[in-house]
């Protein structure tokens, strides 16, 4: 559960949610965004899977990213972040989300659809081994969404490709300014259709609260 700073009515409303609540699913950890929660959850990982050199640099990966988020998450507007480590005999199953918020600058408004296309360059992705598709999804509290789902390329160390199954999902808070992006990934691209199953359920489970 998140609440905002501020409340930034707009028109006539007179009630405007203040907070919001994303579920995960039962086993997925919520992060504290400090970084203590991710290094304890590292070292868990690297224990359990030691000689398994792939498997180790699949999750340095993914930690490394979430390290990112979480150094810049004043700049970035990160106000959530939650994610999966599931050792099993055959692989590891990872897979995180995270919401970012932000304020459109003053006197402007910002498209859902393009927002998310932003996201992923047309020019950054290998049409080889990377496919994206933008849509409009429904979600109950808050209207036409904008998204963008597929395999897209990203690079954690520039010139090094890797390849993730995302969901981004741009969201505008019902009765205020404010505007949402939920983004959903994981690097287990053999299990793209259940993946993007998963991410349109949990971004589905938004729920916007008041103060009444």
């Amino acid at each position: 559960m998140y609440r905002f700073e501020e409340e930034d009515a707009g028109g006539d409303n007179p009630i405007v949610p203040v907070g919001f609540e994303l579920r995960v699913p039962e086993g997925w950890t919520e992060f504290d965004l400090t970084g203590e929660t991710l290094a304890e959850r590292r070292a868990e990982l690297t224990r359990q899977l030691a000689g398994r050199p792939e498997a180790l640099e699949a999750v340095d990966d993914l930690f490394a990213q979430f390290r990112q988020l979480s150094r810049a998450a004043t700049e970035t507007g990160l106000v959530f972040a939650a994610g999966a480590f599931e050792k099993y005999e055959d692989g590891l199953f990872m897979a995180n989300v995270a919401v970012f918020s932000f304020n459109p600058p003053p006197g402007e408004d910002v498209d859902l659809i393009r927002m998310v296309e932003e996201i992923h360059p047309a020019a950054g992705q290998r049409a080889e081994h990377t496919w994206l598709k933008t849509t409009t999804v429904q979600i109950p509290g808050a209207g036409v969404c904008g998204r963008i789902f597929g395999v897209a390329e990203h690079e954690m160390v520039p010139g090094v490709p890797t390849f993730q199954v995302v969901t981004h999902t741009a969201v505008n808070v019902p009765g205020m300014r404010k505007k949402l992006l939920i983004s959903c990934a994981s690097p287990n691209i053999d299990q793209v259709d259940p993946l993007l199953d998963l991410f349109d359920a949990i971004t589905g489970t938004i729920v916007f609260w008041e103060d009444v």
